[in-house]
C-alpha cells in the first residue's frame, strides 16, 4: 500500500489514511495504492493480481466492500460489499452504492451513483451530494484521531512495567510485609487481637 509517487515502493501506507481491521491486502503482479485520507473499512479486500489497484484520497470505502486490481477517484464512496472487478474505474467523486457490483473493464464517469448487480448508472450526484463525499473522508479521519490514544501502548504493557529497579523494589517491599515478625504488628493489629479475646470470653459466658 503506497502513495502515488511511491508505486515501484509497493508495500508502502500513505501518512493520514486508515485500514480497518481485518482487511485483507493481497499484491501479487501488482501494487496496492491508498492516497491521503482514505478509510477502508473493516472486513474489505483488496487485491491486485491482475495489476495495480489504485484508490484516491479521501475516499471511504465500507465494510466488506471488495476492490480487485480497480482504480478508484478522489472523494468517492465505495458502499458496504460492493465488488469493483479487475479493470474496472470509478472516476473522482462517484458514489458506487451498497452491494453494487462493477463489472470488468467498466468505467463509472464522475459524479454519477451507480448500483445494482450488474450495476448500472442510476443518476447524477447534486452539487450537494458531491461535496458531502469528502466531508464523510473527513469525519472518519476525526475519529481515528479520537482513538489515536489507543495506539501509545503499542499493543503491550506500559514501560513503567518494563523497569526492573522498579520492579524489584516494589517486589522487595511485598516480600518484607510477608516475612514481618508477629511481634512487629501496629497497634491497631494489637486492638484488634484484644477485641477479639473479648467476643471470645462473651461467648463462653452466654452458653
Amino acid at each position: 500500500v503506497g502513495g502515488y509517487e511511491r508505486k515501484q515502493d509497493a508495500g508502502m501506507l500513505d501518512t493520514g489514511n486508515g485500514v480497518g481491521h481485518p482487511t485483507i491486502g493481497g499484491a501479487n503482479g501488482g501494487g496496492i495504492y491508498v492516497g491521503e485520507g482514505t478509510n477502508i473499512q473493516d472486513a474489505c479486500v483488496v487485491t491486485s493480481y491482475e495489476g495495480h489497484s489504485t484508490i484516491g484520497k479521501y475516499v471511504t470505502v465500507g465494510h466488506g466492500a471488495h476492490i480487485h486490481s480497480a482504480t478508484v477517484g478522489d472523494e468517492s464512496l465505495i458502499g458496504m460489499g460492493a465488488v469493483l472487478k479487475p479493470g474496472c474505474v470509478v472516476e473522482s467523486q462517484s458514489f458506487i452504492a451498497a452491494g453494487a457490483v462493477i463489472e470488468r473493464g467498466c468505467v463509472v464517469n464522475s459524479g454519477e451513483i451507480w448500483g445494482g448487480n450488474p450495476a448500472r448508472k442510476l443518476r447524477e450526484l447534486t452539487a450537494e451530494e458531491k461535496a458531502k463525499l469528502r466531508v464523510q473522508a473527513e469525519k472518519y479521519i476525526s475519529v481515528g484521531n479520537m482513538h489515536s490514544h489507543c495506539m501509545e501502548l503499542g499493543g503491550n504493557i506500559p514501560d513503567s512495567f518494563l523497569d526492573e529497579s522498579d520492579n524489584l523494589l516494589e517486589l522487595s517491599a511485598a516480600e518484607d510485609v510477608i516475612d514481618m515478625p508477629v511481634e512487629m504488628k501496629n497497634d491497631d493489629s494489637n486492638e484488634l487481637d484484644e477485641k477479639d479475646n473479648r467476643e471470645d470470653r462473651l461467648k463462653v459466658k452466654i452458653q
